[in-house]
Parts: C-alpha cells; sequence; structure tokens
C-alpha cells in the first residue's frame, strides 16, 4: 500500500536514475530537483515505461482522488507525448514542449534550461547514462558545460526505497551522499552561498528510511544543529525540535497516522542536550514502551559522553500544578532511559522528577543537583519491573512538606500486583533531608516482594531516620543487600544513621550479606550504623558486616530489638572503634520471647557472642 508523504527537499545530484516499471514514485508536494554542475558532457533523457494508454496525452492530468489507484504504467505515461514511441528519448520538457538535445543546443557553455511543472502534476522520470553521447564526441575543443535542471512536482506517489527515487540506488548498497538534498524552501536555497549549500546538505534516504538505529532524535537548544518539526527530522544531525512532534512522527512512520499505537518509541538526546519546558504528558506516548537515550545509543557511533536533559521550571509553580510528574510511565508503559544526564534550572521541584506506574529501566543515568519537596522519583503500587543500573544521584536536596515528601527521594511501596526491584552499580551521595525518612531511599516491601541492592555505595546521606535506606518489609517481603554495598558517614537526626528497618511477619527477611561496610555513621538515637526492629516471625541475617568509627546513643554499631519469635542470625560481624553515648558500643541486642535451642550437637563456641550491650527477656 502506497502512503502519501510530506515535501521532500531541495534534491541534488549529478547521477540521477529514477523509476522502474514497477515502482511507486515519491509523493512530493512543491519539492524541487536540482542537478547541478556536471564536469563532464552528459545529457539527460526522459525515460518513458510502457505500455501507454492510446488516449492519454501528455497534457492531461489525473484527479487527484484516482491518482493512487492507477497501476504505475499509467501513471508514467503522462510525460510520454504521443509522438515518442521509444523507450529512452533524448529529451527533455520545457513549458510542456519536448526541446531535443543536440550539438546546436550545446554550443555555448554553460547552457541552463529550466523544466517548471509545479502547475502539471506530471512524474518526471530521468536518468542519466554512463558515456557522453556520440554527438558530442565530434566537438572540438570537448564541450565542458553546466546542466542546471528544476523540477517542481506535487501530488505524487511514495515509495518506501531509494531505487524509486533513483533507479540504480541501493539502500543497502549505496553510498548515502548519492542521493542528497537541503531542507529549504526555494526562496531560501537561491539566497545562499555554495559554501553554504554544501553544509545544508543531508541524505535524501532519511526520507524513505527510518533514523538510524530506529531513534527520532530531538534538540530544542540555540545551538550549530536546531531541531526543527518537520516530516524527515529524527536523524542526530536533523532532528525534531519537541519530544511531542517526534512522538506524533513515529506513529506516523511506523503505524500510518498520529493516533497509530506503536510498540516502541525511542527518542535520542543530542549532545547539545534538550530542555523540558513543560511536564510531558503521558496521553501522547502512544506506545507501551518510550525509551529516551543519548545520541546514536545502541549503534555503533554512539557519543561517548553523557546526553543532558535540563528541567527549566523557571521557578513557576503552575507548571506542576495538577501534574504527577515530569516525566511519566503510566498505564503500564516500559520507560527507559539510558546514558542521560538530569538537571534543573535549580528551581525546586514540588512533583517528582520521574513518576512510575509501569516499568522503569535505569542505565547509566545521572541525576545532579536538584531541590524537591516531593519524592524525586515516586513508583507506585501498580509499578513493574524497576531495574536502576550504572547511575549516581548527587547533591539532592529534599524537603518535607507533605505526605509523599515525607518519604525519601526514591520512594517505592510494593504490593501483590507489583513488581521487584534491582538497584546495581549505583552511587547515592548527598541526598539529604533533615525532616525526610530515608535520605536516598524510601521503601515499603509487602507481599512477597523483593528488592535487591548491589555493588552500590551511599555516602553523605542525611535524614531524620534511616540516613540512607528506609524500609519497611512484611508479609514475606524481602531487601537483599549484596556484599558490595558500602555506607559512608550517612547521618540521621534520630534512629540509623545510614539504614532503618522494620521486618514483619512470617518469610519477611532482611539480608545484610558479608562485606558491607558502615564506615563513620552516625544517628542522635539508636544504631549508629544501622536500626533493625524484628516482630512476628521475622527473619533478619546479619553476615560479616562490618562497622568502622559509627557512633549513636544506643548501639553505636547496630541496635536491633527482636520481639516474639523471630529469627535473627549474626556472622562473624565485626565492630571497630564504634562509640555509644549510652549503651551498646558496638552492638545493642534486645532480644524478647525468644526461643534459642540447638539441634542437639555440642557446642564449641559460645551461643552468643557480645560486645555491647544484651538485653535478655
Amino acid at each position: 500500500m502506497r502512503n502519501i508523504a510530506p515535501p521532500l527537499p531541495v534534491y541534488k545530484d549529478d547521477d540521477v536514475v529514477v523509476g522502474k516499471d514497477d515502482f511507486a514514485l515519491h509523493y512530493i508536494n512543491e519539492a524541487l530537483i536540482i542537478l547541478n554542475e556536471l564536469e563532464e558532457a552528459k545529457f539527460i533523457s526522459a525515460k518513458i515505461l510502457p505500455p501507454f494508454p492510446p488516449s492519454l496525452t501528455h497534457k492531461q492530468k489525473l484527479h487527484e482522488s484516482s491518482r493512487e489507484s492507477l497501476p504505475p504504467s499509467l501513471i508514467m505515461a503522462q510525460i510520454a507525448p504521443p509522438l515518442f514511441d521509444s523507450h529512452d528519448v533524448n529529451v527533455v520538457f520545457v513549458n510542456e514542449t519536448s526541446l531535443p538535445f543536440d550539438t546546436n543546443t550545446l554550443i555555448a557553455p554553460p547552457y541552463n534550461f529550466s523544466v517548471d511543472l509545479q502547475e502539471m502534476n506530471y512524474v518526471f522520470s530521468i536518468y542519466n547514462p554512463p558515456d557522453i553521447p556520440p554527438m558530442l564526441h565530434s566537438i572540438t575543443p570537448p564541450v565542458v558545460y553546466s546542466v542546471q535542471l528544476r523540477v517542481i512536482l506535487s501530488n505524487l506517489l511514495y515509495g518506501d526505497k531509494g531505487e524509486y527515487v533513483k533507479g540504480n540506488y541501493s539502500d543497502a548498497t549505496s553510498v548515502e551522499t548519492d542521493l542528497e538534498g537541503i531542507p529549504l524552501d526555494w526562496t531560501t536555497f537561491t539566497s545562499l552561498q555554495q559554501d553554504e549549500i554544501l553544509s545544508l546538505q543531508r541524505k535524501l534516504e532519511v526520507y524513505w528510511s527510518l533514523p538510524f538505529g530506529d531513534i527520532w532524535h530531538i534538540s530544542n537548544r540555540d545551538q550549530k544543529i536546531l531541531g526543527v518539526d518537520q516530516f524527515q527530522c529524527g536523524e542526530y544531525d536533523e532532528p525534531c525540535k519537541t519530544i511531542e512532534y517526534a512522538l506524533k512522527q513515529i506513529s506516523v512512520r511506523k503505524g500510518g497516522s498520529e493516533a497509530a499505537e506503536v510498540t516502541e518509541k525511542k527518542i535520542g538526546i543530542t549532545e547539545g542536550g534538550f530542555d523540558i519546558l513543560t511536564p510531558i504528558d503521558p496521553d501522547i506516548y502512544l506506545t507501551g514502551k518510550l525509551t529516551i537515550v543519548k545520541q546514536l545509543y545502541g549503534t555503533t557511533s554512539v557519543i561517548a559522553k553523557q546526553a543532558e536533559i535540563k528541567i527549566l521550571k523557571n521557578n513557576d509553580n503552575n507548571k506542576e500544578n495538577g501534574k504527577q510528574g515530569w516525566i511519566q510511565a503510566k498505564g503500564g508503559i516500559n520507560l527507559g532511559l539510558y546514558g542521560i544526564d538530569l538537571i534543573t534550572d535549580g528551581s525546586t521541584l514540588t512533583i517528582p522528577l520521574l513518576y512510575i506506574e509501569g516499568e522503569l529501566i535505569f542505565s547509566s543515568v545521572n541525576i545532579k543537583d536538584i531541590s524537591t519537596r516531593s519524592n524525586l522519583i515516586h513508583i507506585t503500587t501498580s509499578a513493574q519491573l524497576i531495574n536502576i543500573q550504572g547511575s549516581s544521584f548527587e547533591k539532592i536536596s529534599s524537603e518535607y512538606v507533605s505526605q509523599l515528601s515525607k518519604s525519601g527521594m526514591i520512594y517505592a511501596q510494593l504490593i501483590v500486583s507489583s513488581g521487584n526491584i534491582s538497584i546495581s552499580d549505583t552511587n547515592f551521595t548527598e541526598c539529604k533531608g533533615s525532616t525526610v525518612e530515608g535520605g536516598a531511599l524510601y521503601l515499603v516491601i509487602n507481599e512477597g516482594k523483593t528488592v535487591t541492592l548491589k555493588n552500590s555505595q551511599f555516602s553523605k546521606c542525611e535524614a531524620g531516620s534511616g540516613g540512607a535506606i528506609v524500609a519497611q518489609i512484611s508479609s514475606g517481603g524481602k531487601l537483599n543487600i549484596d556484599g558490595k554495598c558500602s555506607f559512608t558517614e550517612c547521618k540521621a537526626t534520630t534512629s540509623g544513621g545510614a539504614i532503618s528497618t522494620t521486618v514483619s511477619g512470617q518469610n519477611s527477611l532482611l539480608t545484610l550479606d558479608a562485606g558491607i561496610i558502615f564506615e563513620g555513621c552516625t544517628s542522635r538515637q539508636n544504631g549508629g550504623g544501622a536500626y533493625i526492629q524484628c516482630s512476628n516471625l521475622a527473619t533478619f541475617t546479619l553476615n560479616a558486616v562490618e562497622f568502622n568509627n559509627c557512633q549513636g546513643n544506643d548501639g553505636a554499631g547496630i541496635y536491633i530489638h527482636s520481639t516474639s519469635t523471630n529469627k535473627v542470625s549474626l556472622t562473624g560481624t565485626k565492630f571497630t572503634k564504634c562509640v555509644s553515648q549510652s549503651r551498646g558500643g558496638g552492638i545493642n541486642l534486645g532480644l524478647y520471647g525468644i526461643d534459642l535451642i540447638t539441634d542437639g550437637s555440642t557446642l564449641t563456641i559460645p551461643l552468643l557472642y557480645i560486645e555491647g550491650e544484651l538485653i535478655f527477656s
């Protein structure tokens, strides 16, 4: 099925072959074809494709509504005056008059001629023979001339391969620069100097092929390459200006209309960066998967540095009224961000930067220098898989003004319908909020869901409780922190200098694995490094963890409060220079209502080895 396409630009080429027997022509609305500056004597020929309807003359026009249904041969026949019966005729049409080439027309180089078909609605098929025509061989001295052909074509059919523009062009093997154009109107084009024209040339293959890597690039900053919202935009060197237009164009190019749903849409941020002026409306996505990446991500030409997205709020809270987030993933949408730096203009955000109801894939994303009165990333109970890897959060300041902003920089609540969360190889540095809970993370983990932290560092994070992390684990929820994680100089004004956790219910589990280091963490109350409260058959495992130079009122290293029948496992944990203002320099362990038994084996080491304070009840 042939599609209708918007205008092509000015087109320049010195070796053009257009058309084939079974082709579909480009739909060109007021486009220009320029053949210019040939370096040797050549001629241009109209290629006549049979069969020709006997009743059709070259002056007849086809009605717009019937054009698409006609066979290609009938459409091609429009350029063939009845007086010609050859398939290849050395002729051009000038104002509907045939002009044969001969030596008389080429005696005064440069010879220029013009074809104006703007009002004719004719298909114009041309080709360039490989050899100099014999009629020029006898000319002495050899003729070197310039031929300039200007053709304005309108209302033609649009194909989807380069061979429909140039018969000997192959999308797979031809050099893309064989077909180049300039995305300007004719008036602007004629006002440019030659060097300007050359610098503005673009490969025409972008007009019938999807952008390289299936990525539609955007750019709205004042830079060398400024985005323009036009049909062919999307390549990194010819980006769209707005994300809204790019999303619509993906629907048009891949789905056939602006309203078409597309499986995945990829938006590329050029190396010059992109500014988000208002929160993006998720209703315009029309896809189940929206991926935002740095320039040419996933291709061999990907840029080395990060691409930048800046939120330009301009201290205008009205921009955020009624909005749930600057970038949203709603209705089960899978949102992916790759190779992006996210910053603001210094304005304080009152809604989340990211609001997630679907899936979130975060890879090599850096978020820095942001002040917020909300969660920075809000993950709802409807969210599915959350995967944050190789990223960083630095100098994030949170202020408590509502329940939404009370709970951490990243807030997530997982229930039975939610997915799991994985955070790996990620740094959290100076994520602070003296009146919030969980400077970096606030996790509510229920219904058997799991949050896993791997090889991640939390440094100088501060909060009211849980300087780095607050976690509420219940109903079989699980939080696993692996041995390559570390907590350095994290602080809490109440309990849990680095971590404050409650674990409740059978099969609920908190694991701090071998190799974790708490270094220089402090709290004013319980647990300079960590505060752990277990109840109702919960399980807590502490395996070969180090607490160094931690301080707290009770339990300078860790404070564990366990009630009823819980499973608390402490193995090989080390405390160095931990100082308590009250009790438990290394550990304050309170066991209430606990049954301690063995399997009948004879113990050769103490059942409990205490370096801090033990409360037994």
